[in-house]
């Protein structure tokens, strides 16, 4: 029996290796082929397939906390990790993420080689402060932006093509309460009239879901609560706040985290799922696509998607809009902009999606859009060339680290790689 993935649209044919440890891990890496990780398994593509061996690392279970003043406080967390047992760690011990996936169940490492933005200002790949990467050899080298400067951006968001990566070190802060409320009946107008003030000065996170029809159907903000204040207005732009538990594609709303405005923990805020090691809800009943714009043509762009929604309706499950701070991660859809993402969750139908992802994909071109490295999209190299600048510089450190190229994969070929003059 082969393994898929989440959204049972990808099945892994190659032997499945469970190390233990690091040493298991480098036997397998030295015994290997083509070797490639995965954790969750919640890409929706084959960015972590593999034609010869997989490493499960679900067992590299390690979390350390450290906090040595004046350095910020750390944690190094094993690759088999999820968000959902590093929150709980982090928020027992004091602290927190300044950011979270939506979904708790995927791994942490997962979520940061893949640029995993999720709800809060920042990429979550932007915390990372150390990778260790288990190179061709099985040798362990660790890496960070200090002693590292040069390459160290180059090295996080790197789908697992580098080497194996065994565990990341990521910056923490003091732990934090928030409320999240959910508001229905955005009008679509009002919304892009005042997008920049609704989505990026009223709250610590704001995500809007619509069909790109009349109006926002749901508005999901998240806030900090400061000097145990809690202010919940009823209206939000027009929009009512709703007293009962919400889902954004009104499935069993108790899947989701509280809402209504009732103060909780950073970690049963911000994700928009709750809690859980694994998937509720067992395979995926949707595949996903996800477009990163500059911010200030994001009201040109998601106006053009409502002319021409009629064109793809039919596979629109819904569509989410959020907001993510620009980074300096080379490959980050985020590098060097500002950017609202346009998410889209489409039925779960490879035809009917990849259909509509082509059409979606050409509406936005003048918008020059990248894509979620882990969801499904339509580009070339040739085209993903000309939104990252320094790929060709990624592609350099590539062959230094992996020169017999263990760790490539047909994705990476297919849309990274280059060759070498």
């Amino acid at each position: 029996m082969y393994l898929k993935n989440w959204a049972q649209n990808v099945t892994f044919k190659g032997h499945v290796a469970s190390p233990e440890d690091n040493d298991e891990l480098s036997e397998v890496i030295l015994e290997a082929d083509k070797i490639h990780a995965f954790g969750a398994r919640n890409s929706f593509n084959t960015i972590n397939d593999s034609v010869s061996t997989h490493v499960d690392m679900i067992k590299f279970k390690s979390i350390v906390i450290s906090n040595t003043p004046p350095m910020c406080p750390t944690v190094k967390v094993g690759a088999g990790v999820t968000l959902a047992e590093l929150s709980i760690e982090l928020n027992l011990a004091g602290y927190a993420l300044p950011n979270l996936p939506t979904l708790s169940h995927i791994t942490v490492v997962g979520a940061c080689t893949t640029s995993s933005h999720g709800s809060g200002s920042c990429c979550l790949s932007t915390f990372v402060s150390g990778i260790d990467i288990v190179d061709y050899n099985g040798n362990i080298n660790s890496y960070d932006a200090i002693q590292n400067p040069d390459i160290f951006d180059g090295l996080i968001i790197s789908f697992g093509s580098l080497g194996i990566v065994s565990s990341i070190t990521l910056n923490i802060i003091p732990r934090y309460d928030m409320t999240q409320t959910v508001y229905t009946g955005l009008n679509l107008l009002t919304y892009l009239n005042n997008f920049e003030k609704i989505m990026f000065k009223t709250a610590y996170s704001v995500s809007c879901f619509t069909d790109l029809d009349f109006d926002v159907k749901q508005v999901w903000v998240k806030d900090k609560i400061h000097d145990d204040c809690v202010d919940v207005p009823l209206t939000f732009f027009g929009a009512a706040k709703q007293l009962k538990q919400m889902h954004p594609s009104n499935m069993d709303p108790t899947e989701c985290t509280t809402q209504m405005g009732i103060p909780g923990s950073w970690h049963r805020r911000l994700p928009l799922r709750g809690l859980h090691e694994s998937s509720l809800w067992g395979a995926s009943t949707e595949l996903q696509s996800e477009f990163f714009v500059a911010a200030d043509v994001a009201t040109e762009a998601i106006q053009h998607l409502t002319t021409i929604r009629d064109e793809f309706k039919q596979a629109l499950i819904h569509c989410e809009i959020r907001t993510v701070s620009l980074d300096t991660l080379w490959l980050s859809p985020a590098c060097n902009r500002r950017s609202v993402t346009i998410h889209f969750s489409w039925i779960n139908d490879i035809v009917q999606a990849n259909k509509s992802i082509k059409i979606v994909t050409e509406a936005l071109k003048t918008f020059e859009p990248r894509p979620h490295w882990g969801k499904l999209f339509t580009y070339t190299k040739r085209e993903l060339e000309s939104m990252y600048p320094k790929l060709e510089r990624f592609n350099d450190i590539k062959n230094m680290l992996d020169p017999f190229d263990k760790f490539s994969n047909k994705f990476f070929d297919t849309y990274i790689a280059q060759e070498i003059n």
